[in-house]
């Protein structure tokens, strides 16, 4: 069964900064980021609940070559990309979060999730941060 990609505004905005900042780098850079996203886009369109969950409806996905990271949540047929963050950014950038039990959104007011549980800090694989409920 093939799923359904949808994107937030901020994953959109860090997957186009972070192009932008490889291609200054070095020319082609770039587009070979964009390209090692489109491919771990396609594992997640064929397997996404192959990636373990980092905090609870959320997985995470490693690219391949690059440091980054895409998180996600699946919803029937819908693979929801909420964030792309690189391992080393501070983990208080996302998410953001409201009194118990409300929405969660990032720091562009980006709606996550819904939860009942408050939301901790915790060290995570590849030496990254994530916010773990």
């Amino acid at each position: 069964m093939a799923f359904r990609l949808k994107f937030s505004s901020r994953a959109l905005r860090e997957i186009g900064e972070a192009r932008e900042w490889y291609e200054l780098q070095n020319t082609g850079l770039g587009e070979e980021f964009i390209a090692a996203m489109e491919l771990q886009l396609k594992r997640l369109e064929h397997a996404p609940l192959l990636y373990a969950e980092v905090i609870p409806s959320v997985r995470r996905s490693l690219l391949p070559r690059f440091p980054y990271g895409l998180f996600y949540a699946v919803r029937g047929d819908l693979v929801h990309v909420l964030a792309v963050l690189h391992d080393a950014h501070n983990p208080r950038r996302w998410p953001k979060t409201k009194a118990r039990g409300q929405t969660i959104t990032d720091n562009y007011g980006d709606t996550l999730l819904n939860t009942p549980y408050r939301v901790y800090l915790v060290k995570c694989h590849r030496n990254s941060y994530v916010d773990k409920v």
